[in-house]
Order: structure tokens, then C-alpha cells, then sequence
């Protein structure tokens, strides 16, 4: 009797536990079917702040003195707006909200306008050089004309009269590789009544420089009567090579040839084919005095002996901006004159170089 009791009460005790299990488990599955959906995450701010530290979380309030966040760490974090110094968010928003809000620009923005302003003083930079690519095409402007007047004048009374006047006049330009000049010199004296000097004599002289180097053509007209040359015309192309170019010192060399037509008063006349060679040089002796030199030699082609030497030394100090002192030798040589005319004369000069 004890055993069939203790059979039914576990029966009894299963039957419980097996209705009790059943009833459990659809329970279980309500509750598992009517869990929540996760929601997407709420938009959020990072501020960085004047000292350092960087705080993180949702906007719930803003005034004109401090903003105030939330997040899983506290509830309520007041900042002060003076305490902001940089911030940053990713919801369009909230960023057009705290923008029109806070003088404060965010990050992204700030990087963009650095990026802008990098381009900016790239594209300046660049300008300058565009700027002087487009100067540097224009030609150049020309130089100013150079004008100067030459004048002396020499007069004796007593045992011997005489009076001797030189003059002479030179003008140049420069306009970039290219330079024009005119050189003019005259000189008239009379002794005892009797003319001891009448030279008109006229340079004309273009010159271009090429590759470094100057190549020019030269004119020359001249006259002496006391060598009994009615006219002397001659033209010449050459080159002329800069050996110094220095500020106190300069030295160059012409080289050239041409053609040389000569008539005098013997009724002689002659067309020969001439060489040029001439040496110029410039030195400052002070800081305002200069010693100019000139030698130049003419030679007929045809014959060798036939050749003439002009030489010219000059030093000139100034005393006004436009007045100078000059004292100037000139010697002029001509190896086969005509008559009884002696083949060298020298000329000493003193007096007033005047330029404009």
C-alpha cells in the first residue's frame, strides 16, 4: 500500500510539473516577441574647450551665457560659452542650429576655410610671377637723350695774335638693344691774320647688339681745309667687343671695314676700300672726375703706307649738375698728306662742357 501510494504522488508531482512547464513556455515566447527595437542614436556635439578638455553628448539647452549637454555620465554638464573654443558635430542640423548660434565656427568648417585660404595665397603667389612673365615681354623703354655741348675758346694779342674756337656737340639714345649717336666737332683759329685752323668733322653711328655682341655701322663727313681736303666720306660696319664694363672702368675695341671717297683741293680724288680699329676707354680718376681716351686708325686696304691716326684724351670734373670743367688733347695724324701740309697737328683745349 506504501509503494502504490508513493507512485501516486510522483505521478502526481510529474503531472504538476509537466502542466506548469507548459504553461511557462508560450510566455516565454510572448516575451521574447515583444522585445524593443533598437532606435537610432541621438545626434551629438563635441566641444573643445579653452583648457584643454573635450566634452561630448546631446544638446539640451542654449542662452547667451552657456550651453547645457547630457550624456551616460551625467545628465547636466553647463558649459560656459567663453569657455568654448572649437566644436564639432556630424548631424546637418544641429551644425545649422549651434552655427547661427555660437560665434564659434566648428572644426570641419575652420579645416575648409584653411584649405580655401592655402589656395588663396597659393593663387597670390603665383600672380607676381604671371605679372612679371607679362612685364618682361613688353620692350623695354628707352633711355632719355643724351645731349652735351662742347666749347672753347682761346685768343692771344701781343707779339702774335690769334684766336682759336672749338666746339663741339654729342647726342645719343639708347632704346634696349639698340643705340644711336651723333658726334659733331668744328674748330676755327686765325694767326696773324692768317687761318690757322678750319675742321668740320661729323659721326654718325647705329649700333645693335646681337647675341652679346654689338655690331654697328658709322657714317663719317669731314673737312679740312688747312690739309686741302675738300671732303672726306666714309662708311664702315663692324663689331665693337666690351673687354671691361665696369662702373669706374671701361675699355672696348671696334672692328670694322668700308669704304672711304676722298676729294681735295689738288683735284685729287680717290675711292679705296679702308679698315677701322679703334680702342675707347673710360676711368673714374675721383669719385667725380673722368679721363675718356680715344684712338682710332684708319689703313687703305689697297696700300698699306696710306693710313691716318685720330687720337683724343679728355678729363672732365664737373662743377654745377650741368656744367663741367674739360681739359681735352686731340692729335691727328695723316701718313700721306697733300702739298706742303705737315701730316700732324695737336691740339690742346681747355674750357666748359655743358649737358641737357
Amino acid at each position: 500500500m506504501r509503494r502504490i501510494s508513493t507512485r501516486l504522488r510522483f505521478s502526481s508531482f510529474v503531472s504538476v510539473f509537466s502542466l506548469f512547464s507548459f504553461l511557462l513556455i508560450p510566455t516565454q515566447f510572448a516575451v521574447a516577441k515583444d522585445d524593443p527595437v533598437p532606435t537610432a542614436p541621438t545626434a551629438t556635439v563635441v566641444f573643445f574647450l579653452a583648457n584643454g578638455d573635450r566634452v561630448s553628448g546631446e544638446v539640451l539647452s542654449i542662452n547667451n551665457e552657456q550651453i547645457e549637454l547630457k550624456n551616460k555620465y551625467a545628465p547636466r554638464i553647463p558649459i560656459t560659452l567663453s569657455e568654448l573654443k572649437a566644436w564639432q558635430t556630424n548631424d546637418s542640423s544641429l551644425r545649422a542650429r549651434l552655427s547661427a548660434i555660437l560665434a564659434i565656427k566648428d572644426n570641419d568648417t575652420l579645416a575648409k576655410e584653411a584649405l580655401d585660404e592655402k589656395e588663396k595665397a597659393r593663387l597670390l603667389s603665383a600672380k607676381p610671377v604671371a605679372a612679371t612673365t607679362k612685364a618682361a615681354a613688353k620692350p623695354a623703354k628707352p633711355d632719355p637723350w643724351k645731349r652735351q655741348v662742347n666749347f672753347a675758346y682761346t685768343m692771344t694779342r701781343g707779339n702774335v695774335q690769334s684766336s682759336d674756337v672749338n666746339m663741339a656737340f654729342n647726342v645719343s639714345r639708347k632704346r634696349g638693344t639698340r643705340k644711336v649717336s651723333l658726334a659733331s666737332y668744328g674748330r676755327y683759329g686765325v694767326n696773324n691774320g692768317k687761318e690757322s685752323a678750319n675742321l668740320v668733322s661729323n659721326t654718325f653711328r647705329f649700333e645693335r647688339t646681337i647675341a652679346k655682341l654689338p655690331i654697328f655701322t658709322e657714317t663719317q663727313f669731314e673737312i679740312d681745309k688747312l690739309k686741302k681736303l675738300d671732303y672726306r666720306l666714309s662708311e664702315n660696319l663692324g663689331i665693337s667687343y666690351p673687354v671691361l664694363k665696369g662702373e669706374n672702368q671701361q675699355l672696348a675695341f671696334d672692328f670694322g671695314t668700308g669704304v672711304t671717297k676722298e676729294a681735295y683741293e689738288t683735284g685729287l680724288q680717290k675711292l679705296n676700300a679702308t679698315s677701322l680699329l679703334r680702342l675707347k676707354a673710360s676711368q673714374k680718376l675721383t669719385e667725380r672726375t673722368v679721363l675718356n681716351q680715344q684712338a682710332t686708325f684708319f689703313s687703305d686696304l689697297t696700300d698699306p703706307g696710306a693710313y691716318r691716326i685720330q687720337a683724343e684724351a679728355s678729363v672732365t670734373t664737373p662743377i654745377t649738375k650741368h656744367l663741367a670743367l674739360r681739359l681735352a688733347g686731340i692729335n691727328r695724324f695723316d701718313a700721306r698728306p697733300q702739298g706742303f701740309v705737315k701730316p700732324n697737328d695737336f691740339t690742346l683745349l681747355t674750357g666748359f662742357t655743358f649737358d641737357f
